[in-house]
């Protein structure tokens, strides 16, 4: 009896052992598959297509300083200019912000979603933005999923926006799959 278990012990040891190699060789071809395609483009403003709100807060002290919140807003920028055929289409823009106004400048807050529409396809995503008060304009980052004839494909797409030109120039990488997954924060013991 202690033969047999030796026996299925080796035979599943082995047979892990190659379902792993398997599974290794089968990433490593995924990532390999393609490399990453780089574009460039220019958005610029375009038509509201959602109108949204604006309230202004005072702070404490009643002087001109305070929140002015704007939200609920989308657009229609227009793609004057993209590298890739497949980030051609119509670009839609939903963005709200805070703006804080102070002795110390202004300072805003934003959050926006992205998305591009085409005869094949889609791409959607959302970011972040912060702007500091001795800067007109803003980057960010955002990831772009696929959707259609898009599907498995994602878009990094970095973004400068310049808001007196009412312009983002836009460059990044569409890649098979997405980046990598976020890692677990280290915590010292």
């Amino acid at each position: 009896m202690k033969g047999s278990r030796s026996i299925i012990s080796t035979a599943i040891a082995l047979g892990l052992l190659a379902g792993s190699t398997i599974a290794v060789a089968a990433q490593e071809e995924d990532v390999a598959a393609s490399p990453p395609v780089e574009f460039t483009g220019q958005l610029v403003c375009g038509p509201e297509v959602r109108t949204g709100t604006e309230e202004w807060i005072p702070d404490a002290a009643g002087s001109s300083a305070g929140l002015s919140r704007s939200h609920g807003y989308a657009w229609r920028p227009i793609a004057t200019e993209i590298s890739d055929p497949r980030l051609e289409g119509t670009y839609y823009l939903s963005f709200e912000w805070d703006e804080y106004r102070g002795s110390e400048g202004t300072k805003r807050i934003g959050a926006g979603t992205w998305r591009i529409e085409n005869e094949e396809g889609a791409w959607q995503g959302s970011y972040t933005q912060a702007w500091l008060s001795d800067s007109p304009d803003a980057s960010a980052s955002t990831v772009l999923s696929g959707e259609g004839a898009y599907e498995g494909l994602s878009v990094l797409w970095e973004e400068q926006a310049n808001w007196d030109a009412c312009s983002w120039d836009v460059r990044g990488l569409i890649i098979e799959g997405g980046p990598p997954a976020v890692p677990e924060v280290y915590i010292p013991e």
